[in-house]
């Protein structure tokens, strides 16, 4: 691994290391034919127009990563942790209910209640929730309503400055919970989730 690099260019040359990353090894499963099925009973409108799915969207990423045994997560955010961050998307809050952080999207680690909280103030653009960074000090931010997703590439980043990944916090983060059980990302530790080859 040659100095210099980015962080993002250091998970990758990890992931050339174990060699295409086969059998599932680092998958947080154990049987790889979990299959997400995306064509059959189409759901018509939003994800947030259906809390069920939403809350099944919650659970699917719990249970993902409690299944990882490096990943040391984190029990039920403070209250008061939670109030401080809000207004913010209704599932980031769930999330951090049930898992104060530590877990990640794609190759960025979820911020604690207590950070995003931090995060939020520092960057003082209302109406924006930083969640997560990656180890590069990009992060992910939702706005207020539905939480539409943004990246930034650092926190001092204004707004016009970055780049719209969802319309939606729930449908990026269901997006995201199909790729993991199709099995499509890996985790590597240090690195997050990132795509098997």
């Amino acid at each position: 691994m040659g100095e210099g690099k980015t962080g993002e260019e250091k998970c990758r040359d990890r992931v050339d290391e174990e060699g295409k990353m086969g059998e599932g090894k680092h998958s947080g499963f154990d049987d790889d034919r979990i299959a997400v099925v995306e064509n059959e009973n189409r759901r018509e409108g939003a994800i947030t127009d259906y809390p069920k799915e939403v809350s099944q969207v919650v659970k699917d990423l719990c249970t993902y990563f409690e299944r990882i045994p490096d990943l040391r997560l984190a029990g039920a955010a403070p209250d008061d942790d939670l109030r401080s961050i809000q207004p913010c998307p209704e599932i980031l809050l769930q999330l951090l209910e049930v898992h104060n952080g530590g877990w990640f999207i794609y190759d960025y680690r979820v911020f604690s209640a207590a950070e995003a909280a931090s995060n939020k103030r520092r960057m003082q653009a209302s109406g924006l929730t930083p969640f997560a960074e990656n180890i590069d000090g990009d992060l992910l931010v939702a706005g207020d309503d539905e939480g539409r997703v943004y990246s930034f590439e650092s926190l001092s980043d204004m707004p016009e400055a970055s780049t719209v990944e969802d319309e939606c916090l729930a449908s990026y983060l269901e997006k995201y919970r199909n790729r993991l059980l199709s099995n499509q990302l890996v985790y590597l530790e240090e690195c997050g989730m990132v795509e098997k080859d």
